[in-house]
């Protein structure tokens, strides 16, 4: 076996990201199933890059000037946009949850940004399934699921064509 053969294997991918992610909250959102079922199949698709598959703080681990990321364990080839869009969707969850932070959290996104985009897409997505997939974040307050759902739907339709336009939108 090649060395970057077993990246090409998504099954871990799958079953820890898309079944969850996607298509569970695909079920339980049939007016934007459609969507998440097109970056699904692109998802699985993808072989652009290798990809880390869980991109977020959690997986940093810094040690004086050197940022070190742990657990590959749904690394793959695969488009290089979802860990852009986990990182910017974990911390735009905090700016929900935490308002008072929310300058230095969008100020982290921006580093994020660099092109400034991020497939906007598949950050509603992330969203919606961190509210209603199998893995919900266990720190949003059901006050702000609502706001969430919505904000994540107007992403999966293409309503905002930045994350500037998004962020003034929503917060």
């Amino acid at each position: 076996m090649a060395p970057v053969d077993f990246l090409r294997d998504k099954t871990l991918f799958y079953q820890q990201r898309i079944e969850p992610y996607f298509e569970f909250t695909a079920h339980r959102h049939s007016d934007v199933a459609g969507e998440l079922t097109g970056l699904s199949t692109e998802l699985m698709r993808a072989e652009e890059a290798v990809t880390h598959g869980d991109y977020t703080p959690k997986n940093f681990l810094v040690f004086g000037d050197n940022l070190i990321l742990l657990d590959f364990e749904v690394g793959h080839v695969g488009w290089p946009e979802f860990d852009v869009a986990s990182i910017v969707n974990h911390l735009t969850l905090k700016m929900f949850h935490l308002p008072a932070h929310r300058p230095a959290l969008k100020a982290t996104v921006e580093k994020f940004l660099v092109d400034p985009a991020v497939h906007l897409p598949l950050l509603g997505a992330l969203l919606l399934a961190r509210v209603d997939g199998k893995s919900p974040a266990e720190y949003l307050r059901e006050v702000d699921k609502p706001r969430i759902r919505e904000t994540a739907k107007r992403l999966l339709r293409g309503e905002f064509s930045s994350y500037k336009g998004f962020y003034t939108s929503t917060f």
